[in-house]
């Protein structure tokens, strides 16, 4: 068979194939996504999570980070189009496969284009999750705990869980004690479940301790360059004591990191109360962790992309969740009444909220023994005498 008969059979080569041509009039972005918002906002809301407005604020935030230039044989995939696929990618864990069906982009681009919005979200909502940097901002963090959880000079409550993805090509440093692979999300969160600070990527092999030890934020506070307050006596105490975070058996005991005590060190009533008091005010930080996964469900299985593109999807689920959490618009849609847990100012009772129904599907960090440090002994001590004045 001759070279010029073959060629004279082959089909011309489609640089769009037809069916994503017409992602204009039936794509995510079509019709489809207009009716939502105009017929049936409640479907909307409960897929996105925000309001409409909300949304348009955070395309243009990040519409000149991700805008494509049109070529000569293609149409670039607008910013909006990006944005919403990234979302819904985020809210629902679909597969690129799903994606590429109600979108009508191909999922190579798709696969391309969802670490860079994630990126760019994480850009330009960078106001969104920091630390004070000032020694008043921290009083006032300290004061909303006490405020509402009776809890004085806490400065937030840390705690991390392990993000399951699939395995790398250095495999063996991702594999947890859960024998899955994995990387770890640690985060530090106030009295309004919102997230301080967040530090994803740490391979999950690492041991949990050591996971905090080598975060930025355990360097600042072994440096002091936090401009934390200075120590000062707790409310009807003369000893002074410095301000604490909070967290479980997962941390080392230290002078700035407050955990309750191991079911071997309980003596009696006074540790039990320490223990009592401490745990409540953890349901910040497990409320924090437990919307974050209930909302945005790719964290609730295994993320199918490289340990750093992961980190990024991951910062960006953190960084969208304090968005929701502070506006005005979309507060309410993203923690409705009854999803947290809230305590009766009277009572000091706890009724749960509806996050908890749900498997929350994230691995928490493994409870391990560690070294106690004399000075974190000592301040322990003197919040447990406070307890139980």
């Amino acid at each position: 068979m001759s070279i010029a008969y073959i060629q004279q059979r082959r089909k011309p080569r489609l640089w769009v194939r037809n069916f994503f041509k017409k992602r204009e009039t039936h794509g995510v972005c079509s019709s489809l996504y207009n009716d939502l918002v105009i017929q049936d906002a409640i479907g909307y809301k409960n897929t996105l999570r925000m309001s409409p407005e909300d949304l348009e604020i955070l395309l243009q935030k990040v519409s000149p980070k991700i805008t494509k230039h049109d070529t000569n044989f293609r149409q670039a995939i607008s910013p909006k189009d990006q944005l919403l696929v990234t979302l819904r990618y985020l809210a629902t864990g679909d597969t690129y496969t799903a994606l590429m069906l109600i979108s009508r982009i191909s999922k190579t681009k798709i696969s391309v284009f969802v670490p860079e919005v994630c990126k760019a979200i994480v850009q330009v909502l960078a106001d969104y999750v920091k630390m004070p940097t000032t020694t008043e901002g921290w009083e006032d963090i300290a004061q909303n705990f006490k405020l509402k959880w009776n809890l004085p000079h806490c400065i937030g409550h840390i705690d991390g869980r392990h993000i399951e993805m699939i395995r790398p090509k250095n495999g063996n440093d991702y594999l947890n004690y859960r024998k899955n692979f994995s990387i770890v999300l640690l985060g530090l969160v106030d009295a309004n479940y919102n997230f301080l600070y967040a530090d994803v990527g740490t391979p999950g092999k690492i041991s949990d301790s050591e996971v905090f030890n080598s975060s930025n934020l355990y360097r600042s506070l072994q440096n002091n360059t936090l401009n934390l307050p200075p120590p000062k006596p707790l409310p009807g105490r003369t000893q002074p004591s410095p301000y604490v975070i909070i967290g479980d058996d997962a941390f080392a005991l230290s002078k700035h990191l407050l955990k309750p005590y191991s079911y071997y060190q309980i003596n009696g009533h006074p540790e039990k109360m320490f223990n009592y008091r401490l745990n409540r005010g953890r349901v910040v930080v497990e409320n924090a962790f437990g919307i974050l996964s209930a909302r945005f469900k790719v964290l609730r299985q295994s993320i199918l992309v490289s340990p750093q593109k992961a980190s990024t999807i991951v910062l960006a689920c953190v960084y969208l969740h304090n968005f929701l959490r502070k506006s005005e618009k979309s507060h309410y849609l993203y923690t409705p009444s009854g999803s947290l847990d809230e305590i009766n100012p009277v009572s000091g009772e706890i009724t749960l909220g509806t996050w908890r129904d749900r498997n929350q599907g994230m691995i928490s960090l493994q409870r391990v023994p560690s070294m106690d440090c004399a000075e974190g002994v000592a301040v322990r001590e003197e919040f447990k005498a406070f307890f139980m004045t």
